[in-house]
């Protein structure tokens, strides 16, 4: 899309696998190729240049296995993350585009989130880390006293059977067509502790 004048043009296949939709940061489109098991790569889109980038890994992201990883933005910097059973490790680009800038940060799951799937939504208030657990819980992590907190999310259940969380910024991207996309529907809910 050429976003000056508003029109859809077509600027040639994407290289490398697209799995899903992308995150949007900075002007470009970033996706995860998956495609080789042994070497995953990140590669981004500049909607404004038209032009494919890789994104550059630090030495030690080069030679991890990232199998089922996912790809995210956590307070403003690019971010995969990764979950094992026992640990979510939170890799984030502190300098966009800078491979030595990737630091980590490990979150002991506790008994109740052992083997749960956790996607990291965002800082909340005072650096806690808002996630989403895949079982439909809600969480926040508390990176002081280093414990979770489940959040009561009060919802339609008769219309709702169940919810995702997930972070979202203004763009060119329509929430609830990115939603619709996913086979997810955009509803309001309130957050009680």
């Amino acid at each position: 899309m050429r976003i000056k004048n508003y029109t859809w043009r077509n600027v040639g296949d994407v290289p490398y696998p697209v799995y899903d939709f992308g995150v949007n940061l900075n002007g470009a489109v970033h996706w995860i190729d998956y495609s080789h098991k042994r070497d995953t790569s990140i590669y981004s889109f500049d909607i404004d240049e038209e032009q494919i980038h890789p994104i550059p890994l630090s030495l030690e992201l080069r030679n991890t296995y990232l199998d089922e990883v996912d790809l995210g933005v956590l307070g403003n910097y690019l971010s995969i993350y990764q979950n094992s059973m026992n640990y979510l490790d939170i890799w984030s680009m502190k300098d966009y585009g800078v491979a030595e800038s990737w630091t980590k940060l490990c979150i002991l799951k506790t008994s109740i989130l052992h083997e749960a799937r956790l996607f990291p939504v965002t800082f909340w208030r005072d650096g806690e880390i808002l996630i989403s657990c895949m079982d439909g819980l809600l969480v926040y992590y508390n990176q002081e006293k280093g414990n979770f907190t489940a959040l009561k999310v009060y919802y339609p259940k008769e219309k709702v059977h169940e919810y995702h969380a997930f972070s979202y910024r203004s763009s060119f991207f329509s929430l609830k067509d990115v939603a619709s996309k996913a086979g997810l529907r955009v509803v309001d809910v309130k957050f009680k502790k």
